[in-house]
């Protein structure tokens, strides 16, 4: 178990990097070296770059700042007693150098900040997260246009083959490749926990505010063709897509959300 603690980030402090602080990496090439099994457990609030830890260790866990009961979910999840289905809040990077310079507060310029526009591959991506079950998932229809200024509904089913039941976490994004590349979470939902064989329908909405692109204050539709990615996995993973074309004409949509 090793990470971060409340000393080392909290508000109004700033960490100069994001890698494991102190002599946690000697002690994990000391442990690794000399153990069969490798499950690393990191403890902390927000995003670390631990690409040694992806490659050498056998499983890893990310467990933020747990409760009373932390120690009893985590020893359910390692020995198999329930199947994890947490996925990440933010993007994982692969160090400082996949970052903008910090005071850089542009979101668009390369090398692009968050899951939004970030233009090279994380070392774990916004919405990432593993199970013990294997998923699959369904769409009978998909829309192929999408009238101006108007919410898009969905309806996926998931099936679990096994081996284990679990509960799993269905994402659904809009991907903007004009003017500029950027993603957005459109929506999402759980599933219950499904026996093997069983499945579940799920009903997605899509507001209006993931097609359109924030000036100023106003939300402008812009017609075009984005990509409507559903998956289980983050971002970077697409289990199931497909494009949708946006019908004009362009101008403001009233939204209650903005994103940037």
């Amino acid at each position: 178990v090793m990470g971060l603690d409340q000393s080392q980030e909290h508000e109004g402090g700033t960490r100069s990097d994001v890698v494991l602080p102190g002599f946690q990496m000697m002690l994990l090439d000391e442990v690794r070296a000399r153990a069969k099994t490798l499950v690393v457990v990191l403890v902390g609030g927000s995003a670390m770059a631990v690409p040694w830890v992806d490659i050498h260790a056998d499983a890893v866990l990310w467990v933020g700042y747990g409760g009373e009961e932390a120690g009893t979910a985590l020893a359910q999840v390692m020995f198999g007693g329930t199947s994890p289905s947490g996925k990440l809040p933010m993007t994982w990077y692969t160090g400082v150098e996949q970052l903008p310079p910090f005071m850089s507060m542009d979101m668009h310029a390369p090398p692009g900040r968050t899951y939004r526009y970030l233009q090279t591959a994380p070392l774990y991506s916004f919405g990432y997260g593993l199970s013990y079950a294997s998923m699959t998932m369904d769409l009978h229809e998909r829309a192929q246009l999408l009238l101006r200024c108007t919410p898009l509904t969905l309806a996926p089913s998931l099936t679990n083959d096994g081996p284990v039941a679990a509960a799993e976490v269905l994402q659904a994004y809009v991907i903007h490749k004009s003017p500029v590349m950027r993603r957005t979470l459109g929506a999402f939902a759980r599933t219950q926990v499904l026996n093997v064989s069983h499945s579940q329908h799920l009903n997605l909405t899509i507001p209006v505010s993931a097609f359109t692109l924030q000036q100023g204050r106003v939300a402008v539709w812009v017609p075009g063709e984005v990509e409507i990615r559903l998956s289980l996995r983050g971002v970077s993973d697409a289990a199931l897509s497909f494009p949708l074309k946006l019908a004009g004409p362009s101008g403001s949509c009233e939204t209650s959300q903005v994103y940037v």
